[in-house]
């Protein structure tokens, strides 16, 4: 049985930079203090900006774990957005009215790149501006990014003419839509 797997993680620069940036910006300030009474040293500890410090190397760990993995079958599409989603989800096609892929803008739709709610459903998405678009029979939407648009164009192609998923314009060059 043919499948479409594809794991992204969140390796652009400019995240890492901000990243960064941050850690820079906090180990500057970060201060250790002595208070001395009556020529005693009373106390040694670090100022409470080392807890900025961990909190900051935690959302940097985080950063680095965090990945979307995504396969696509005849069956169904399975995912998770590890570490956040321990667990993998399924859908099955039986659940979809239609699944297409699409250019989305990811700020406006969305708010951005994770795991995010917007006007046109739900998203998980790393990076870029391309989807797989699905509107399930309750007409509850999902769409989930991915950075390999010509295989994933090519897999869904052959479930349209399988007759395993509805396109909404199944008769249209994929590309036609952007």
């Amino acid at each position: 049985m043919n499948s479409f797997s594809e794991t992204q993680r969140f390796r652009q620069w400019w995240i890492w930079l901000l990243l960064l940036f941050a850690v820079v910006v906090i180990a500057v300030k970060i201060n250790y203090r002595v208070t001395i009474v009556d020529g005693a040293i009373v106390s040694k500890h670090l100022s409470w900006q080392i807890s900025r410090m961990a909190l900051v190397m935690l959302v940097v760990v985080l950063f680095w774990l965090l990945r979307l993995e995504v396969t696509i079958t005849e069956l169904g599409i399975t995912y998770r957005f590890y570490p956040l989603q321990i667990r993998y989800r399924n859908i099955q096609w039986e659940e979809v009215e239609k699944a297409y892929v699409r250019i989305y803008k990811p700020i406006p739709e969305f708010g951005g790149w994770g795991i995010k709610f917007g006007r046109n459903g739900r998203a998980l998405n790393v990076s870029g501006n391309v989807g797989l678009q699905i509107e399930y029979k309750t007409g509850k939407r999902l769409l989930i990014g991915t950075i390999k648009r010509d295989e994933l164009e090519a897999f869904m192609k052959g479930l349209y003419e399988k007759g395993i998923v509805k396109d909404d314009e199944p008769t249209a060059n994929l590309r036609d839509r952007y």
